[in-house]
C-alpha cells in the first residue's frame, strides 16, 4: 500500500513538474504530459531513428549490422511468412537481399508514440516490376527493436485511384 502510494505519488509529482519545468522530469528532454502520462519526446525521436536506420541498413543490404545494431534477438517479429524468432526474420531478410539486391526505399511517413514507430514507406524491390507500400510497426525498448509488425500491398500497373499509392 506504501509503495502504491509513493509511486502514485512520484508519478503525480512528475506529471505536475513537467507542466511547471519540463528540465525537472528525469528523462533530460522535452516532456508532453498526456491522459496516459508523461512521454519523453526526445526518446520518442530516437525511437523513430532507430527505425528508420534499422529499416535503411536493412535495404542497404547491410543487414548483419542492422539486427547487431538494433534487435533484440529475444524479441519477436510477427511477419506471417516466415517463422517465429528474430534469427529467423534474420535469415529471412538476407533471403530477400540475394533475390533483390538493387532494393530501394523511400519513407512517406515517420510516426512515433513513446516506444511504438510505424513506417509507411515505399518499397521498391525491382524497378516497375515489383513495388511495394509497406508499414513496419516497431516496439523499441532501451534503444533496441523487441517486436516487430509488417504489412504491404503490392502496387501492380496502373490504379484506379486517382490519388495514386502514396
Amino acid at each position: 500500500m506504501i509503495l502504491a502510494i509513493y509511486l502514485w505519488g512520484s508519478f503525480f509529482l512528475y506529471g505536475f513538474l513537467a507542466m511547471v519545468d519540463p528540465g525537472i522530469v528525469p528523462c533530460h528532454a522535452h516532456v508532453q504530459s498526456t491522459k496516459s502520462g508523461i512521454i519523453c519526446v526526445m526518446q520518442t525521436e530516437e525511437n523513430k531513428k532507430t527505425a528508420i536506420d534499422f529499416l535503411e541498413l536493412v535495404v542497404g543490404g547491410k543487414i548483419d549490422e542492422a539486427f547487431e545494431k538494433y534487435i533484440d534477438m529475444s524479441g519477436k517479429h510477427h511477419n506471417a511468412f516466415t517463422p517465429a524468432g528474430m534469427g529467423a526474420l534474420l535469415e529471412g531478410m538476407k533471403g530477400a537481399e540475394a533475390q533483390f539486391p538493387n532494393q530501394k526505399f523511400k519513407i512517406q511517413h515517420a510516426l512515433a508514440n513513446d516506444n511504438i514507430v510505424a513506417i509507411h514507406s515505399h518499397l521498391i524491390m525491382k524497378e516497375k516490376e515489383l513495388e511495394m507500400i509497406t508499414v513496419h510497426v516497431f516496439k523499441i525498448e532501451g534503444g533496441k527493436i523487441v517486436e516487430m509488425w509488417d504489412c504491404g500491398q503490392n502496387i501492380v500497373g496502373a490504379t484506379t485511384n486517382s490519388d495514386g499509392a502514396f
